[in-house]
């Protein structure tokens, strides 16, 4: 449905237009009508389907804009949200005159925020645990509120906020309209639709296979040690491609950036223990094209609305089927093709495949990318280098090889030494995962912490120490596992000779 057979206010289609929409969405063709008739509506729909000007549409040309006091409240579950909630009404209304916004969200001076409220803003965007503070302060009034909107309930109930929006609702005038919204609809949005609303009508636009059509599904296993090779070698497939990686842990995320920054990548983190200033210069850099990998932990997953996202990569499965959904769902938006992909390691084959089954998706294994392969990406990557620096003629460097020529050296010579200095990082060589036998065990009261002092390896090198009663096994991954047998059989533990060796299957 075109935007002016849904809207007639030609301050909304002008601003509309500007933004580049002709189309509404199914949500916002199906919820707008419901909010002009004053209705309380509980849309269900996925993260970038066009909530936010849903319900700004019609509630900009209902407002009374020589009342002064607040009159729409928009509660969401993150920082990043509110922002994004803000920056669109505030496109949306950029022909309404009198328009005055506020967001509210931890983290930010309550110095600045009161002084924003002070402002007499028609619509607040908040979090629920800032807004809480700022009434108790007395910093605002919600008597005036004819408009209660719920954003991404199903993330805020889940957060644990379901206390503080019983409180906020307490503030707020009971005939108002309220509209939730929600990417999920589970026995807790339900819970908290019959409680705050009245005869809500129910739009959802959520398909069966909750993955868009758009996304390529991928997925390869491999050891836990060969994971960030794994990663390196998609990082070279999408070298010019926008990335978001995805992993468990806030520890995890600062270590897979570490880790890439090494390699000379250019990549940031995103997580919960970022102060807001870092968030959202980290978020800048990567909207501008500056940083091209995002590597984040699933406080990203919900809310953040990053335009042009190429390629999604998971190091691992989330907890919950519900946010591969919603990571993935960061690219392949508005009809654009993306691609996911998931690293995997063997034993969690059968869950990738419970995954499909679930989501009733599907998602195509492939083959880790070879030593060769790599190598060859990565000196097509240099030889690409080295021709944009001879097409941008931007510096002279005769000054560092006129000492050459002069010491007798021809420009072939010079040529084949910096090639030598450009390509002299070859590709590690492939380890293997080995299970190993070891001939000291429980009887010998040897403790795991004392095999891995025999094998001197980092955890990512060794794991699964089993001790049993008279030996033990474990798990290496190691490039040259003879080389390790020989080493470690030359040590003694408490007088005992060390004999390791392959373990039977």
């Amino acid at each position: 449905m075109k935007f002016n057979e849904l809207v007639k206010d030609e301050r909304v289609l002008k601003a509309v237009e500007k933004m580049g929409f002709s189309e509404a969405t199914e949500i916002q063709a199906k919820v707008i009508p419901f909010i002009y008739d004053k209705q309380d509506v509980i849309g269900h729909a996925k993260t970038g389907t066009g909530k936010t000007a849903a319900f700004t549409i019609p509630i900009l040309e209902a407002l009374n804009y020589k009342n002064k006091n607040i009159q729409c409240l928009v509660l969401v579950p993150t920082r990043e949200l509110a922002k994004q909630v803000n920056d669109e009404i505030n496109k949306l209304g950029k022909y309404f005159d009198k328009l005055k916004t506020c967001v509210v969200y931890g983290g930010q001076s309550y110095q600045k925020q009161k002084q924003d409220l002070r402002k007499n803003p028609n619509i607040v965007v908040a979090t629920p645990g800032r807004l809480i503070d700022l009434l108790e302060r007395r910093y605002l009034s919600l008597d005036d509120v004819n408009y209660l909107i719920l954003d991404e309930a199903d993330e805020m109930l889940s957060i644990g906020f379901a206390k503080e929006l019983e409180k906020i609702e307490s503030y707020i005038n009971k005939e108002r309209q309220t509209l939730l919204f929600s990417a999920t609809f589970n026995s807790s949005v339900n819970k908290l639709s019959k409680k705050y609303m009245n005869n809500p009508q129910t739009v959802s636009v959520v398909s069966s296979d909750k993955v868009a059509t758009t996304i390529t599904q991928k997925y390869m296993c491999v050891s836990n040690n060969e994971k960030r090779k794994a990663l390196l070698g998609l990082l070279m497939m999408h070298r010019e491609d926008m990335i978001m990686i995805f992993a468990n842990t806030k520890k995890e995320v600062d270590s897979i950036v570490e880790s890439l920054q090494e390699k000379n990548v250019i990549a940031e983190a995103i997580h919960g223990d970022l102060t807001q200033k870092m968030r959202e210069n980290v978020l800048a850099k990567f909207k501008k094209g500056t940083t091209k990998v995002l590597v984040c932990s699933d406080v990203a997953a919900r809310g953040l609305d990053i335009k042009g996202v190429d390629v999604i990569i998971n190091m691992d499965l989330p907890f919950e089927d519900e946010y591969y959904v919603h990571r993935v769902g960061r690219t392949g938006r508005a009809n654009n093709t993306g691609i996911a992909y998931t690293i995997i390691s063997r034993n969690k084959e059968k869950k990738i495949k419970s995954l499909e089954k679930s989501l009733k998706t599907t998602i195509t294994k492939m083959d880790m990318i070879n030593n060769k392969d790599l190598l060859s990406m990565e000196n097509k990557l240099v030889v690409d280098q080295i021709e944009a620096a001879i097409l941008s003629g931007k510096e002279d460097h005769l000054d560092k090889i006129n000492p050459l020529l002069k010491k007798g050296y021809d420009l072939d010579s010079i040529f084949h030494g910096l090639l030598s200095m450009v390509f002299n990082e070859e590709v590690a060589p492939s380890s293997e995962e080995v299970r190993l036998f070891i001939n000291v065990g429980k009887k010998d009261n040897v403790t795991k912490k004392d095999i891995s002092r025999l094998f001197n390896l980092d955890q990512d090198k060794l794991y699964d120490i089993d001790i049993k009663k008279t030996f033990s096994f474990c798990t290496v991954n190691v490039e040259n596992i003879n080389k390790l047998i020989k080493k470690v059989s030359k040590q003694k533990f408490k007088k005992h000779n060390i004999n390791v060796e392959i373990a039977n299957n």
